[in-house]
């Protein structure tokens, strides 16, 4: 999203990067392979390297934690080997759960010490990683800490087959942020690296308080005229579309997911 976002803007010359999921235009890239790392950098010259790969399902993190280990962790610093070796300035999105671990009502700035939760495989690489940035690239670096990415109008995850219900937490806390303050910031960074690096926490300002998930939901069914009637279920309310509804969601559709990493917390800044 942010790649294609960028592309739009028309203002840079990017070479995007694939892993797994080829895709014309891409070019492909390991990042646990250092020397891979060195020849991908070497021959498109950038000016900045955005670092957007990684594994950050929670689950498959549990599942293979010596993977996501070398994926998140090993193959960040070979990025930051060669943006240090190069000259290049180098933009490492945080996440939400890299704060998992509180659960006191603890207001989350960027001051704030990064903790996981014991079970948060996926939040303990990204901590890791996140270090190694800040302690070892010796270019400027920005780590922008995002909760809830939302694409333009909403836009987050496609309905599924047949219109199916949707649950979510309507008791917990999200503080998202549009796609286009996202490649704002991006922009920023990359035109004055030295103003813009460091730990920031994005979130778009209509959403600088943090909004309840059943509010957010409330938003999406007006925006999208989906069916009003909701299910309130064990803390958790379920609503299925209209007939034939094409709409966008920001809604996940795994139903056992845990997605509660802002429930007792409170994410801010205190830059501007």
């Amino acid at each position: 999203m942010v790649l294609r976002g960028l592309q739009d803007i028309h203002q840079f010359n990017l070479t995007g990067t694939y892993f797994q999921h080829q895709k014309k235009g891409l070019v492909y890239c390991d990042v646990r392979n250092p020397e891979n790392v060195n020849e991908v950098v070497e021959s498109s010259n950038p000016d900045a390297i955005l670092v957007f790969s990684g594994l950050a399902q929670e689950k498959l993190c549990q599942d293979n934690p010596e993977l996501a280990y070398q994926t998140n962790v090993m193959g960040t610093e070979n990025i930051v080997q060669v943006a240090s070796r190069h000259n290049i300035t180098l933009l490492y999105p945080g996440t939400i759960n890299e704060f998992s671990g509180y659960q006191d009502g603890t207001i989350c700035t960027e001051d704030t010490k990064p903790r996981a939760k014991d079970t948060s495989i996926y939040g303990k690489t990204k901590i890791i990683a996140r270090q190694k940035v800040l302690e070892r690239c010796i270019t400027p670096a920005a780590i922008p800490v995002t909760d809830l990415v939302l694409g333009s109008g909403f836009g987050f995850v496609a309905l599924g087959e047949n219109n199916g219900y949707f649950r979510i937490r309507i008791d917990t806390t999200r503080f998202p942020i549009y796609i286009e303050d996202y490649l704002k910031y991006i922009q920023l960074f990359i035109a004055n690296p030295q103003k813009y690096s460091g730990v920031r926490h994005l979130f778009s300002k209509e959403f600088q308080q943090g909004i309840l998930l059943s509010d957010l939901a409330k938003k999406v069914t007006t925006r999208f005229a989906l069916a009003s009637e909701c299910q309130v279920i064990e803390g958790a309310t379920e609503f299925t579309p209209q007939a034939n509804s094409e709409a966008l969601m920001p809604i996940y559709r795994d139903t056992e997911a845990k997605n509660l990493a802002t429930e007792n917390r409170v994410l801010t800044s205190i830059r501007s």
